[in-house]
């Protein structure tokens, strides 16, 4: 990534960066409205290996938000599962919500196992070996 420029405002940020890739110049944009108002001069940007941006915006008021831009979500924008996980208790003390204490029903691997949905075929699960497809092919 080389000539990278990030604006902060107080509703808007802006990210500009261009890389060559096999004598090709590429331009990076990513131009968005703010969900809620920032604070343009606290928020930070780093670039750090293998081409990640990595953002961090101040937020003016303290919120939950459910994206950090307004209007539709765009088709590659997705959820940092760990980081959800990671601040949980602290976004539920936000929002209200409840911590989750019990595992969901369901999600257990004997439940997979059991699942007449579902074929494993020679697998091992745990250290136990597992091949469900005799019961299946046989109504078992």
């Amino acid at each position: 990534m080389k000539n990278e420029s990030v604006e902060f405002k107080e509703d808007r940020l802006t990210f500009v960066g261009f890389c060559t890739q096999s004598n090709t110049r590429i331009k990076f944009l990513l131009d968005f409205e703010t969900f809620e108002k920032i604070i343009p001069e606290a928020s930070t940007y780093a670039l750090t290996s293998v081409g990640r941006l990595t953002i961090t915006l101040q937020k003016v008021s303290e919120s939950a938000w459910t994206r950090p831009l307004k209007g539709k979500k765009p088709n590659n924008m997705h959820t940092w599962w760990d980081m959800r996980e990671r601040y949980s208790k602290e976004m539920n003390k936000l929002t209200g919500e409840e911590d989750e204490v019990e595992e969901k029903k369901g999600s257990g691997i004997e439940d997979l196992v059991n699942n007449p949905n579902v074929v494993i075929k020679d697998s091992t699960i745990n250290g136990r070996r597992i091949d469900n497809t005799y019961e299946r092919d046989n109504g078992l």
